[in-house]
């Protein structure tokens, strides 16, 4: 009796989809989007020089500030990231980014643009690259390098694609509407992690992380067990301080073996 139960156990666990490739499907879709979104500058950037007159130096500006302030300001989404989640930090920025876009559609000056893309948008966009990784990260413990190069690709991505959607609509529609059509849809990222503390330390293959091997346990021990079961012997400190990097050399050793 109890085999048919572990064997029904294993058949549910064995049968799930790991809620991780979930997450990294996301991480994938709004670096391609994001990267896109701001690759996209070049494309409306003749456009706007038509209609307003600028100077090509002033109007390419923005693009410049844009790629700085994203960079400085990812320092504080990181921190934020950390004290509100990942999932929190992502959504206000993808709402902040989406409503730079917006308002770039409507300038009708030079202050405008620096005010919305140059601005608005960095502030945005940099709230998606540090949380995201760090998202990863926590979902794959044994393959950390491998998930986040896969979720990052989205960057090359987008670069290719994106801008390609976007001259293609401005056929048919002025810098305006593409603008609109294209990158208007921002706010509608976001990331589910609810369950992600409850699935720390478990990989895809639904093995045990680093932290049963703190503890030294053996995760072909536990293979048998649901990992996200309440009563599993990993103490959720240890798995803090695994995402924190604090554990020790010979357990990462030990981890890359598995």
């Amino acid at each position: 009796m109890d085999k048919q139960i572990t064997s029904s156990s294993n058949n549910t666990k064995n049968s799930r989809l790991y809620y991780g490739y979930g997450i990294l499907a996301a991480c994938f879709f709004i670096m391609t989007m994001v990267s896109g979104a701001q690759a996209s500058f070049g494309v409306f950037f003749k456009p706007m020089i038509s209609e307003f007159g600028w100077t090509r130096a002033s109007t390419a500006l923005p693009f410049s500030l844009n790629l700085i302030l994203s960079g400085v300001f990812g320092i504080f989404a990181g921190r934020l990231s950390d004290r509100l989640g990942p999932r929190v930090v992502v959504a206000v920025g993808g709402i902040i980014m989406g409503a730079g876009y917006i308002l770039m559609s409507r300038i009708t000056n030079l202050s405008g643009l620096y005010l919305t893309y140059g601005f608005l948008v960095a502030l945005g966009s940099s709230a998606m690259y540090v949380p995201l990784v760090s998202m990863v990260t926590r979902w794959f413990p044994h393959r950390r390098g491998l998930m986040v190069g896969i979720g990052i690709s989205g960057i090359g991505f987008g670069i290719g694609v994106v801008p390609t959607i976007a001259s293609q609509i401005m056929i048919s529609h002025d810098w305006r509407e593409s603008l609109l059509l294209v990158l208007g849809l921002q706010p509608l990222h976001g990331v589910e992690d609810e369950d992600g503390d409850e699935r720390e330390g478990q990989d895809g293959d639904g093995v045990g992380g680093p932290p049963l091997l703190a503890l030294g346990i053996d995760a072909g021990d536990l293979v048998d067990q649901p990992l996200d079961r309440p009563e599993d012997p990993v103490p959720r400190g240890l798995l803090v301080l695994e995402d924190l990097g604090h554990v020790g050399p010979e357990e990462r050793g030990r981890d890359g073996q598995q």
